[in-house]
């Protein structure tokens, strides 16, 4: 053949050797080959029977969904399709809303109206596009959360007794974080 190149190997024991390498290995391959040991992965983290679990509630008319514990007993949406409320053992109440447009057309201006809107602030965060206040307000503890644009806002509200800090504190934080938006 014109152009073909074909290499002989004029060692027959490198051949043998390469042959009983190859042979060697795959043996090494077979089924009844001793598997080699690996270790145990960890067991995945399990829920212990305290940890509360959640349900997602999405909003389609404002593009929004946020997680809210099971415990927690929803209400009809409103009639106008924003936003539910949640009413929750112990007194708590979450609400989670979304509206087109509003005073506000950022996250900046929005802030400093709730902010001065509300009794003693406890914790305060502002981002580009959203923000976080909390504080205490007729013996309750609120936790509000918005995200604010030119298109519009999509918010959380958790209240609860100031009693019931130390159980919905963790509950806050899941809530909190679980708030997204699912279009622009």
């Amino acid at each position: 053949m014109v152009g073909s190149y074909h290499r002989v190997d004029r060692n027959p024991m490198r051949t043998q050797l390469v042959a009983l390498c190859l042979l060697l290995g795959a043996a090494g391959c077979s089924e009844s080959s001793t598997p080699t040991e690996r270790p145990t992965p960890p067991a995945p983290p399990t829920e212990s029977p305290d940890s509360p679990s959640f349900e997602v509630y999405r909003n389609g008319r404002f593009g929004y969904s946020v997680k809210y514990p099971t415990e927690c007993i929803p209400q009809p949406e409103s009639q106008n399709g924003d936003g539910r409320v949640f009413l929750c053992p112990n007194g708590a109440e979450l609400r989670v809303w979304g509206s087109w447009g509003g005073l506000h057309d950022n996250a900046a201006s929005a802030f400093k109206a709730e902010k001065a809107s509300r009794g003693n602030v406890t914790y305060e965060l502002q981002k580009a596009d959203w923000f976080v206040i909390s504080g205490i307000q007729d013996k309750q503890v609120y936790y509000e959360k918005q995200f604010v644009t030119e298109n519009g806002v999509s918010a959380m509200q958790l209240r609860y007794p100031q009693s019931q800090k130390g159980q919905f504190d963790p509950l806050t934080t899941t809530i909190s974080r679980s708030l997204t938006r699912t279009t622009p």
